[in-house]
């Protein structure tokens, strides 16, 4: 079996592949354009794919598109809805303001047709929209050498939770709590960041 993992939501564009639940292949976008992070994270462009790390990695698998037979996105939208009006000052057309929020929500789905067109996706493969803080909580448990883990991830924000903590148990993950936006330790080390001058 053959699984293809892009992320591209925000930032960190990327891509992975799992054949037959063996790690063959990931890699970040930014390895080949040469942008920092792959791309800024952005309203308007959630939908901007990882193309050459899609690409690198169907060729280090030895296949083509055509022989994926699972696409995992590393962000639900119908989550991130519970986002929608947090914003202490909504920004027209920003984050977390009606309208910025539906052109984020519209673009975003826009991303199976654009596999499909761009890269050869075939109608039959099986594409799925993933919970954003359950698959940090994979790509750091499934792939280590632990049988059994204590799971923390910490972002600024991945749909609505800026933090979650679960428990890995042989090839399952439970979750067990959530932080929600606002609260973000993720967004205070940005702003931290960014005010002593430093980039994000």
């Amino acid at each position: 079996m053959n699984i293809l993992g892009i992320n591209s939501a925000y930032h960190e564009s990327s891509a992975c592949l799992i054949q037959d639940g063996r790690l063959v292949a990931a890699v970040e976008e930014g390895r080949f354009n040469r942008i920092k992070h792959g791309k800024p994270a952005q309203i308007d462009n959630p939908q901007e794919l990882p193309v050459s790390s899609i690409r690198h990695c169907l060729e280090a698998g030895g296949i083509s598109f055509a022989e994926v037979d699972h696409v995992g996105f590393a962000f639900d939208p119908k989550l991130r809805l519970g986002n929608l009006g947090r914003e202490v000052v909504p920004h027209n057309g920003g984050w977390s303001g009606t309208e910025g929020e539906q052109r984020f929500q519209s673009l975003l789905a826009t991303v199976p047709d654009q596999l499909r067109t761009r890269l050869g996706m075939p109608s039959k493969t099986n594409f799925h929209w993933l919970n954003h803080h359950l698959c940090h909580a994979g790509s750091a448990y499934l792939v280590s050498p632990f049988p059994e883990a204590a799971i923390l991830t910490i972002d600024g924000i991945g749909e609505f939770a800026t933090t979650h903590a679960a428990v890995g148990t042989g090839n399952k993950i439970d979750a067990l709590w959530e932080i929600n936006y606002p609260n973000s330790l993720g967004f205070l080390w940005e702003k931290m960041a960014r005010l002593l001058g430093f980039g994000e």
